[in-house]
C-alpha cells in the first residue's frame, strides 16, 4: 500500500490510535516522582530514501501483532500519513465526535478549521507524534520521529541505511519507475529530508548515539530485521523506576 493511500481499514486503525492518544494527555503521574507509572513501547524508524522504512514498519507491526495477539494492536504510521489525517477535514470531524466534549484537548486544537502557518502545522504534527508514542504500540516511520520523541521513555529508535545504488534499485522497483527517474527521486528525497531536519532541529547530522540499532538494508532483509527488533520490544508497558 502506498503511504498516501488512506484505506478504510487503516484510517480506522489510525483514528482509534489518535482518539486513544487524545485521551492520554495529560497522563496520570506518580504522586511522588511526577513520572508516568508505566512506559508503553514504541518504535521510530529513520531511513534514507529507498532503504525500506515503510516496508519495515508494516512488517514489524505484523510480527508484533502475531506475537502479542492483544489489543490495542501495533500500528505503523508514516509521517505523511499522520499529516494527511491531521489535515483531512472529513476524518477530523469523525475524530472530534469521539472526543470528550467536557474540555478542550490538544487534539481539539490540532483539528480546528482554518489556515495555519507552516510552523504551527509542524508543531501540531509533533504533538500528534508524541501522543501516539506515549500511547505506545506504535511504529513511527520518518526522519522526524527520532527528534520529536527524543527523551521519551520506552522508545526503540531504528536507523536504516544502504548504498545509493541499492536504494535506487529498491525505489525503482517499489514505485515501478525507471532507474533514471528513481535516481532523481532518491537524490531529491535525500536533499529534502536533510533540509527538513536542519530547519527544524538546528543540527548538522544524525549521529549514531541517537539510535538503538542501525541496519544496512542491502545486507539484511525485512523479515530478519523485523524478527531482530521484536526481541528488543516488550510485550507490555513497563513500570518506571521510582
Amino acid at each position: 500500500m502506498h503511504t498516501r493511500d488512506l484505506t478504510a481499514s487503516h484510517a480506522g486503525a489510525l483514528m482509534a490510535h489518535i482518539a486513544s492518544a487524545s485521551g492520554a494527555i495529560p497522563v496520570k503521574v506518580h504522586p511522588e516522582t511526577g513520572a508516568p507509572p508505566k512506559v508503553a513501547p514504541f518504535v521510530t524508524i529513520s531511513r534514507e530514501a529507498g532503504a525500506g522504512g515503510t516496508s519495515l514498519g508494516i512488517r514489524l507491526a505484523r510480527v508484533l501483532n502475531d506475537r502479542d495477539r492483544c489489543e490495542p494492536s501495533w500500528e505503523s504510521f508514516d509521517r505523511e500519513l499522520v499529516e494527511k489525517v491531521a489535515a483531512d477535514h472529513n476524518i477530523s470531524e469523525k475524530l472530534i465526535e469521539m472526543l470528550d466534549t467536557r474540555e478542550r484537548t490538544w487534539l481539539d486544537v490540532l483539528l480546528e478549521d482554518g489556515a495555519t502557518s507552516e510552523f504551527g502545522l509542524r508543531q501540531r504534527i509533533a504533538k500528534t507524534v508524541r501522543a501516539l508514542a506515549q500511547v505506545g504500540r506504535t511504529i513511527i516511520v520518518g526522519r522526524g520521529g527520532v527528534f520529536i520523541t527524543r527523551g521519551m521513555p520506552g522508545g526503540i529508535h531504528v536507523r536504516l541505511i544502504a548504498p545509493l545504488t541499492h536504494r535506487i534499485e529498491n525505489f525503482a522497483r517499489e514505485n515501478s519507475i525507471t532507474t533514471p527517474e528513481a535516481t532523481q527521486r532518491v537524490n531529491e528525497l535525500d536533499r529534502r529530508r536533510l533540509d527538513f531536519y536542519r530547519r527544524n532541529w538546528d543540527i548538522r547530522a544524525l549521529t549514531a548515539d541517537m539510535f538503538t540499532v542501525t541496519f544496512n538494508t542491502a545486507q539484511i532483509d525485512i523479515d530478519a530485521m523485523a524478527t531482530a527488533l521484536a526481541t528488543m520490544i516488550p510485550k507490555q508497558p513497563r513500570k518506571m523506576a521510582t
